[in-house]
C-alpha cells in the first residue's frame, strides 16, 4: 500500500500493479524455471527464483519470473552480486536500470514499472532471460520481479487491429501510447510502440517536489522546506513551508555606517540611505549659528568651523560617554529645488585620549593632528538660557569637504543649508542658513550666520 512521504507507490505496490495492470487471465497453469538456483536450508533447498503463468478466456499467458536472490551473504552463503538472466515489465528505475531490492518510493521515487519489448527470434522452447530477453548480461537483477505476456491475438490499443484476426502495422514515428501515465511522447517503430519519455510533472513550484504517481496515474506535489524567494530584497533566509515561500526572519542590513543618513530598505529596490537632515522639531534649535567652510587648491589649508550657541536646554546626561562609546557626526546637508542631499559627513569617533569631561558643564575634545576626519576640536557646553554653545573646527587634508556644487557656487542653497551635529544617542543640534543671512558662496569658500 502506499507509504508515508508523499504517498510514493511502495515496491510491493508496484509488483500488484503488474498483474492488475497488465497480466492477462485468472487460470493458473503450469510455469517451468529453466536451471533455477537454490541454497540449503535446514537439509531443504529453498529455490531462489521462481515462476507463476495465468491465462485467460482468449489464450492470453502472463508469466511471472520473480528473483528472491539478494546480492551479499545471506545465511552463512555467497551470493555473489545477486543477479539473474529476464525481461517485459519489470520493477526498475525510472531509467529503466535495475532497482537494488532494498530500495523503496519513501522519499523518492525510484521503482517504476518499465516495459521491455522482446525480439520474436529471441525466444525458443526454453528461452533464457539475458540481455535480448530483458535482463542482463548477469541475468536477472537481485530481488527483481519480471512479467512476460503472451498475446494469441492482436491485443486491443496496440500498433495493431483489434479484431484479433489481423495486424495493421503503423508507419515508424507514428504516435502511440505505451499503457502507462507515467509515459509521453511514445511512437511506434517496426511495429511496436517505444521511445516514451517520463512526465513532466513539474508545477514550476520552487516550494513542492513533484514526481508522477504510476498507481494512481497522476502527478503528485508535495511542500518541501528547500530555500526561495519571497520576492522581497529587504528579507533573507525564505523558505518553504507547506507549499509557500515564508519570509526570511532575517533583516536586510542597510547600515552604511555613516550618522548622516536615515537607513531603511524598500521591498522593490533594497537598501535607501537617505541624506535627509532630521527634522528640525527633533533637534535643539540655536539662539545664532554660523559656519565658515574654506576649500582651497592646497588641501592642508582647508578649513570648517561650525558654531551654535544660546539655543534650547539641554544637560550634561544628554551628552553620553563620548570616552566611551557615543559617537557625533556634523552632517552638512545641502539643497536643489528644496531636494536635501547630504553634502558633508564629520564623524567624531569616541577616544579616551582626545575627550575631556567637565561635568556638569559639557565634554571638549581635543585632537592637534586632526586624526578623525580633520577634526581638531569640538566644544559641547550645557548650561543656563543664553550660556549654551557648540563649537567644533577642523583642517587639513583629512577634513571630508564636499567640493563646490557649481563653478560660482560651494552650495547650491536652494532655499538653504542645514548642518546638524547629532550624537548616537539620539541628540540633535540644528542651523538653518539661507541665502539673505550667507555672506560668501563661491567655489572657493561659504560663510553664512543664522538666528
Amino acid at each position: 500500500m502506499p507509504e508515508q512521504g508523499g504517498f510514493r507507490p511502495h515496491s510491493g505496490w508496484l509488483a500488484l500493479s503488474l498483474r492488475n495492470r497488465f497480466a492477462a487471465g485468472s487460470e493458473m497453469v503450469s510455469a517451468t524455471v529453466n536451471a533455477a538456483p537454490s541454497y540449503s536450508r535446514n537439509g531443504a533447498l529453498i529455490p531462489l527464483t521462481s515462476s507463476y503463468a495465468l491465462r485467460d478466456e482468449h489464450g492470453n499467458y502472463s508469466v511471472f519470473v520473480i528473483s528472491r536472490k539478494l546480492d551479499g551473504q545471506h545465511d552463512s552463503t555467497s551470493f555473489g552480486d545477486g543477479y539473474r538472466p529476464v525481461t517485459l515489465h519489470k520493477l526498475a528505475h525510472p531509467d529503466g536500470t535495475a532497482a537494488d531490492p532494498r530500495e523503496n518510493n519513501i522519499d523518492q521515487t525510484r521503482i517504476a514499472i518499465v516495459s521491455h519489448e522482446i525480439d520474436l527470434s529471441d525466444y525458443s522452447p526454453d528461452f533464457p532471460i539475458n540481455r535480448n530477453t530483458g535482463g542482463s548480461d548477469r541475468g536477472m537483477p537481485p530481488g527483481s520481479v519480471y512479467l512476460y505476456t503472451y498475446f494469441a491475438s492482436c491485443p486491443a490499443g496496440s500498433n495493431c487491429g483489434d479484431s484479433g484476426e489481423s495486424c495493421t502495422v503503423l508507419p515508424d514515428g507514428s504516435a502511440c501510447n505505451d499503457g502507462l501515465y507515467c509515459t509521453s511522447g511514445a511512437a511506434c517503430a517496426g511495429g511496436r510502440c517505444t521511445g516514451g519519455v517520463p512526465r513532466n510533472c513539474d508545477d514550476a513550484d520552487v516550494c513542492t517536489d513533484d514526481w508522477c504517481n504510476g498507481v494512481t496515474d497522476a502527478c503528485d506535489h508535495a511542500g518541501n522546506t528547500a530555500r526561495c524567494n519571497d520576492g522581497d530584497v529587504c528579507t533573507l533566509g525564505d523558505t518553504c513551508a507547506a507549499g509557500t515561500c515564508v519570509p526570511g526572519s532575517m533583516p536586510a542590513n542597510c547600515d552604511d555606517s555613516n550618522p548622516c543618513t536615515t537607513d531603511s530598505c524598500d521591498s522593490a529596490i533594497g537598501c535607501v540611505n537617505a541624506g535627509i537632515p532630521t527634522e528640525a522639531g527633533l533637534c535643539f534649535a540655536p539662539g545664532v549659528a554660523s559656519i565658515v567652510i574654506r576649500d582651497v587648491t592646497v588641501s592642508r589649508a582647508d578649513q570648517l568651523t561650525w558654531k551654535w550657541a544660546r539655543g534650547d536646554a539641554f544637560a550634561q546626561d544628554m551628552l553620553g560617554n563620548p570616552d566611551v562609546d557615543t559617537t557625533y557626526a556634523l552632517c552638512v546637508y545641502d539643497t536643489s529645488a528644496s531636494v536635501p542631499v547630504l553634502a558633508a559627513s564629520v564623524v567624531v569617533a569616541p577616544s579616551k585620549t582626545s575627550w575631556r569631561s567637565y561635568a556638569p558643564n559639557g565634554w571638549s575634545y581635543s585632537d592637534r593632528d586632526g586624526t578623525y576626519f580633520g577634526v581638531q576640536r569640538l566644544l559641547i557646553k550645557p548650561g543656563a538660557t543664553g550660556r549654551r554653545k557648540i563649537t567644533l573646527t577642523g583642517s587639513g587634508i583629512r577634513l571630508p569637504l564636499p567640493g563646490p556644487a557649481a563653478s560660482a557656487a560651494y552650495f547650491d542653497q536652494d532655499p538653504s543649508v542645514v548642518v546638524q551635529l547629532l550624537s548616537s544617542g539620539g541628540q540633535c543640534w540644528t542651523s538653518e542658513f539661507i541665502p539673505d543671512r550667507t555672506s560668501a558662496n563661491t567655489a572657493a569658500s561659504f560663510k553664512a550666520t543664522a538666528r
